[in-house]
């Protein structure tokens, strides 16, 4: 019977040069490491690890602890477009404003806006949702 441990990298590409890109756990054997490389050098590097620590704890040979497989999840940390402001965003909603149909530009965003903080639902997805069934009724209108 298989005996399952769970391990986990952690890494950070932008990381001054005299700090880690990378940590590998595995709490279950007491592995915490740090270093730098690439993905695949942090896997063989923890598999190798947990194959050591398997070998202590059942007094064999590493050679004889056979890893039959491993599965691996990915969560990324991400941050916003750099160099991006506010104020270019602005900028543009104050033109979209100034223009012909911008109380009604407005005024539709605003519910959206509602209707997404009512519900929970991204605003993008309102507006999605609505931009769908207002081509459907156009596609309906134009065929009857």
């Amino acid at each position: 019977m298989p005996v399952e441990v769970k391990g986990r990298i952690k890494f950070n590409p932008d990381v001054k040069p005299d700090q880690s890109q990378y940590i590998i756990e595995s709490p279950q054997l007491s592995i915490s490491e740090e270093g730098s490389g690439n993905l695949e050098q942090m896997i063989d590097e923890l598999t190798e690890r947990v194959r050591r620590e398997i070998a202590g704890e059942f007094k064999c040979a590493p050679a004889s602890v056979g890893i039959i497989g491993y599965s691996m999840g990915i969560t990324f940390s991400i941050v916003g477009p750099i160099n991006q402001t506010l104020d270019k965003f602005t900028d543009i909603a104050l033109k979209v404003a100034q223009s012909p149909d911008g109380d009604k530009i407005v005024e539709t965003t605003s519910k959206i806006i509602e209707i997404s903080k009512a519900t929970g639902i991204p605003a993008q997805v309102v507006f999605d949702m609505a931009k769908t069934k207002l081509d459907a009724q156009k596609k309906k209108g134009k065929t009857s």
